[in-house]
């Protein structure tokens, strides 16, 4: 048991390296590698570019983006902002996971994680200084705190679910042979529904008169 969950937690780590490489791989990339405008040219004339987009004008870092001067540029950059929230929703997710398999509790993990996706958040920018035409911004780190944040409340959130829908008896009848009096019955009978099982019952009397059978156990439930 103790190899078992040694070997999830190294594979856990590893696939936490292998987001942060990815991570820092993706913002050493100068911007003519990333850039998808190109595509875009060749694949959507302007008028469909400009049709897709919403009526508004977005102004992030100095810049401004608007679908009736450069509806390549204003596509662009909803994708780029989406790719930094999917990348750090892994990242934190990730992040949770290992953090989990080492038995902190659902709190101290969110919030470690959390962390962990703001420090990977700023080296990263830091990281694109050194990229050509890459400009590093505190919006992106906001950015990547958001897509943190969304990721791990929704992972933490359906972890609470699962656990909750784990913990209740339908769907699970459970059946259980039990001896005791025939006096004793009825208030068995009801302590047990209450808890959610069902509980076939055999008396120790096993007179006709007095023997119970299981469709007199279901009436009276």
């Amino acid at each position: 048991m103790t190899d078992k969950i040694s070997w999830r937690r190294l594979i856990a780590l590893a696939l936490l390296c292998c987001v942060v490489v990815v991570i820092f791989k993706l913002s050493s990339q100068p911007y003519s590698k990333q850039t998808i405008q190109p595509l875009l040219t060749r694949t959507l004339s302007y008028e469909t570019a400009e049709r897709l987009l919403p009526g508004l004008d977005i102004h992030y870092d100095g810049k401004e983006y608007r679908r009736d001067i450069n509806p390549y540029g204003m596509i662009e950059f909803a994708f780029r902002k989406s790719a930094h929230l999917f990348v750090y929703g892994v990242l934190a997710a990730v992040t949770a996971l290992v953090l989990s398999l080492f038995r902190l509790r659902s709190p101290a993990a969110a919030a470690l994680s959390l962390a962990v996706v703001g420090l990977v958040a700023i080296m990263d920018e830091w990281n694109q200084r050194y990229s050509p035409a890459r400009t590093p911004t505190y919006q992106d780190v906001l950015v990547d705190l958001t897509g943190g944040a969304i990721s791990l409340a929704v992972c933490f959130g359906a972890a609470a679910l699962y656990r909750q829908w784990r913990r209740k008896p339908c769907g699970r009848a459970k059946v259980v042979l039990i001896c005791f009096p025939l006096e004793d019955r009825a208030n068995r009978i009801e302590r047990s529904a209450k808890r959610g099982s069902l509980f076939f019952l055999r008396l120790r009397d096993e007179r006709p008169d007095q023997r119970f059978s299981f469709r007199n156990m279901l009436n009276m439930i």
